[in-house]
């Protein structure tokens, strides 16, 4: 018997058992009901796998949708803001000096413009500026000469700040004064 003829046989007995519902005498292969039964496990199968692989997905895609996770500081930054730091030590002791010439004061400005710039290209700004009111976020007092003013302002840094990427990494230690409007009010008190 010829391949084709073993074909033609079986579609033929399969024929037979769909039609009438019985498996003929020669035919040992499943019934109707057990091919229906084989075919539901293995749909229930396939409804399992692929509930497994949606949640799986589903925690694949919330992974995504978090932040990612943050880089470890560089140490250039930290060294670029260890030697502003030092600068700033240096600078505020050389200008307290009484022989500070205008073109030293020129040479540490000119440091500064620079070191300023190369802290701007990896998103870091010094805080080191007096004459301006104080911000907590950006300040931390160490000393007050005015307690009871409204808008006290910082009058000397002795540590400068650091923000990096717009949030405060260490506030600058100052030392605060009146405002100039506490100061003018004072002084209208005093001649009155």
């Amino acid at each position: 018997m010829g391949v084709y003829e073993e074909m033609l046989n079986s579609l033929q007995s399969l024929w037979n058992r769909i039609k009438h519902g019985e498996k003929s005498k020669e035919d040992k292969g499943p019934t109707l009901g057990e091919i229906r039964d084989s075919m539901v496990a293995e749909l229930n199968a396939v409804k399992k796998l692929l509930r497994k692989q949606s949640l799986l997905v589903e925690e694949i895609q919330a992974g995504l949708r978090q932040e990612p996770a943050k880089e470890p500081p560089d140490p250039l930054d930290d060294q670029l803001i260890r030697l502003a730091a030092a600068f700033f030590h240096l600078d505020q002791s050389v200008r307290g000096q009484a022989g500070f010439s205008p073109q030293r004061r020129e040479a540490f400005d000119l440091f500064w413009l620079h070191m300023e710039e190369l802290l701007a290209t990896r998103n870091i700004q010094v805080i080191r500026e007096t004459g301006g009111r104080f911000d907590s976020r950006l300040h931390q007092a160490i000393l007050t000469h005015a307690p009871d003013a409204r808008n006290p302002r910082v009058i000397e840094v002795l540590q400068p700040g650091f923000m990096e990427s717009g949030k405060v990494k260490k506030p600058a230690k100052v030392i605060l004064g009146p405002s100039e409007e506490n100061e003018q009010e004072a002084w209208g008190e005093s001649i009155q």
